[in-house]
């Protein structure tokens, strides 16, 4: 009895410091994700502009910047490095299969995942890992100052993660991206033509 106990209590802890800060992030991505896209269906124009703009703006907000709201939720409830990890990277796996989905209907399956390597797409995948590398230092800061421990705010890895990121996105936002365009495009035409 005790063992199942135990068993039991596993799976509520996980339910607490996983799960339901996942299904929070992935209902609020598909809630706005639905709204911006039912909105295209409204008949009077003046409001289906609003509506499209205001959502549309909060939805992109949220795909972007998603990982500084779920990632300090994921580390206060005691998930582990690989959960945070996992969890926080749910939107952004989740706009990906969006993201490859919208593209079949004009492209092959082959060249709808290589659009991920657009500039645009591209910076909003690696930004979600230079946020998290952001969030576990500021998380750190946050547990060292208000819970007393003497936990090291700035480790090498998230460190790492934050500068690799930040190189990446100057240099495909270099000359106004258009360096990192021109690969992009060069690479597509030996793969795809």
């Amino acid at each position: 009895m005790t063992a199942m106990k135990g068993s039991l209590s596993t799976v509520q802890l996980f339910s607490k410091r996983f799960v339901f800060p996942a299904i929070i992030s992935l209902g609020t991505f598909l809630i706005l994700f639905w709204i911006y896209y039912s909105s295209w269906y409204v008949n009077n124009r003046l409001l289906h502009y609003l509506f499209t703009d205001i959502v549309g703006a909060l939805f992109g907000f949220f795909v972007m910047f998603n990982v500084l709201f779920i990632y300090p939720i994921f580390y206060f409830r005691g998930a582990s490095s690989v959960e945070r990890l996992i969890g926080a990277s749910f939107i952004t796996f989740f706009w990906c299969i969006k993201e490859v989905y919208r593209m079949t209907e004009f492209y092959s399956l082959g060249e709808s995942a290589f659009f991920l390597l657009f500039p645009l797409q591209f910076n909003i995948i690696i930004l979600s890992f230079g946020l998290m590398g952001l969030s576990e230092m500021g998380c750190r800061f946050m547990a060292k100052k208000y819970q007393q421990s003497d936990l090291k705010v700035i480790t090498p890895l998230p460190l790492s993660v934050v500068i690799i990121v930040l190189a990446i996105i100057v240099f495909t936002l270099h000359d106004g991206g258009v360096t990192y365009f021109f690969m992009y495009n060069d690479l597509y035409k030996i793969l795809f033509m």
